[in-house]
């Protein structure tokens, strides 16, 4: 039997705020951190531009796997990195997670906070998966 959704442990953080400090990447580090014990290292995100600094990050896939742990996959499982567009350049990450066994999108969103949609509502909303990252060795 899986667990109910209004139990999973992503619940407790839902609207907390996005702010520059405590921005998407912010979030992803510290839910990382506290439910999977991985330090994920710090980067620098240029918010005045953005899509930029997110695509700098992500052209460089060797360079991000010795960064930061994590090498692409195509079968995310939960507390896995999600990168995401409203565009057609990824900006945004968040993470996998399965409340009641089922797909979700952990991530903190400016003007929303932290939100926890559906693979269906994101697209409805226009989010677009470019891609995951599971975390550990090749």
């Amino acid at each position: 039997m899986t667990a109910s959704p209004l139990v999973h442990w992503s619940r407790q953080y839902l609207g907390r705020p996005w702010t520059t400090e405590q921005d998407c990447l912010w979030w992803f580090r510290f839910w990382s951190r506290e439910h999977f014990g991985r330090d994920v290292p710090d980067t620098l995100v240029d918010h005045s531009r953005l899509v930029q600094s997110a695509a700098r990050i992500m052209d460089d896939r060797p360079g991000v796997a010795a960064h930061f742990g994590y090498h692409p996959t195509d079968t995310p499982q939960e507390g896995d990195a999600v990168f995401l567009s409203q565009r057609r350049t990824p900006h945004h990450i968040g993470m996998w997670v399965l409340p009641g066994g089922e797909p979700h999108i952990l991530q903190a969103v400016e003007q929303a906070g932290v939100i926890c949609p559906d693979l269906l509502t994101c697209s409805v909303h226009g989010w677009q998966l470019k891609g995951f990252w599971t975390y550990g060795p090749l």
